[in-house]
């Protein structure tokens, strides 16, 4: 009968005291440390251009709702008109 796999908890301070000597970045998570992508020249290549496109295609395709329902709001209100 094999041993049932025991998985590592961490305490906050260990992981700060664990990311200050790390190499790599990582997160902390409930108690769990994982690493983190990025970091390098091509990952922040990779990312401005992806929010490059966002910005430039994606945005201006999308429908504004906010200022749809703000119009809509504004049109069922009855406005008084000072006398």
């Amino acid at each position: 009968m094999a041993l049932p796999k025991r998985e590592l908890s961490f305490t906050p301070e260990e992981y700060l005291a664990f990311e200050r000597e790390a190499k790599t970045r990582h997160e902390y998570l409930d108690g769990q440390i994982y690493t983190m992508a990025g970091g390098s020249p091509p990952h922040n290549q990779i990312c401005f251009n992806t929010a490059d496109i966002y910005d430039r295609v994606v945005l201006p395709a999308l429908p504004a709702p906010l200022t749809l329902i703000k119009k809509e709001s504004a049109r069922n209100r009855k406005v008084k008109k000072p006398r």
